[in-house]
């Protein structure tokens, strides 16, 4: 089980508390500065959870965090650190010993579900030889490896489970996916064909039929 949590802030004191108030519960507080820095950890996702510290939200910030929800189906966590306050600095370092604890074990519990549910017997499907999606664990098991799946990784799996052996246009699967558009699905196709396929670069399992569409081939 992963027992890390990236953190993006700016303000290196905020990092240093939550570092100390995880470390005494075992969790490693992975730090960083920018958004590419937390976009490429979810490449190899073996994180609980992630922390966002905008201290004066924006739009493109809002819009970052919802582009994170769309790639991970871990926690993630707003917050506000305004360095420019002692009075707000004050408040949260107060709040951030007092809730550390129990976030950080509600965290910790949720990761455990998730695992768990990724190894049930309950309602996994067979994609093919040694990959299987499991739905209740949103993720798929690759090789005896659990592989988390982001939401819109998720809902492209069931959709095209859904479809019954047909093909799905890509305007419709973009979709029901809930996808901006073609181009953001071929983005998740991309990165699924990495989680479901034994060679992603001869997809045997997600197959694309110029003409028709998208297929879940499960008879590999």
């Amino acid at each position: 089980m992963s027992m890390s949590i990236l953190l993006m802030t700016e303000n290196q004191y905020n990092a240093l508390l939550f570092s100390h108030i995880a470390k005494n519960e075992g969790v490693e507080i992975k730090s960083m500065s920018n958004r590419d820095q937390v976009k490429s950890e979810f490449a190899t996702p073996n994180f609980m959870a992630v922390i966002l510290d905008f201290p004066n939200p924006t739009i493109d910030d809002f819009e970052f965090w919802q582009e994170l929800l769309r790639l991970t189906s871990k926690p993630i966590l707003l917050l506000s650190s305004d360095i420019h306050s002692a009075e707000r600095v004050l408040l949260r370092q107060k709040a951030s010993f007092g809730l550390g604890k129990p976030l950080l074990g509600l965290i910790r519990e949720f990761d455990k579900i998730q695992n768990q549910d990724c190894n049930s017997r309950v309602d996994k499907i067979a994609l093919a030889p040694g990959v299987v999606f499991a739905p209740l664990g949103h993720c798929v098991i690759k090789n005896g490896e659990n592989v988390p799946l982001s939401r819109s990784e998720f809902k492209i799996i069931h959709a095209l489970i859904q479809s019954k052996g047909q093909f799905l246009k890509a305007d419709d699967l973009a979709t029901l996916a809930d996808l901006a558009g073609i181009s953001s699905l071929y983005i998740h196709v991309k990165t699924l064909r990495v989680k479901i396929e034994q060679d992603p670069d001869n997809p045997s399992v997600l197959i694309n039929k110029r003409g028709y569409g998208y297929l879940l081939n499960t008879n590999v």
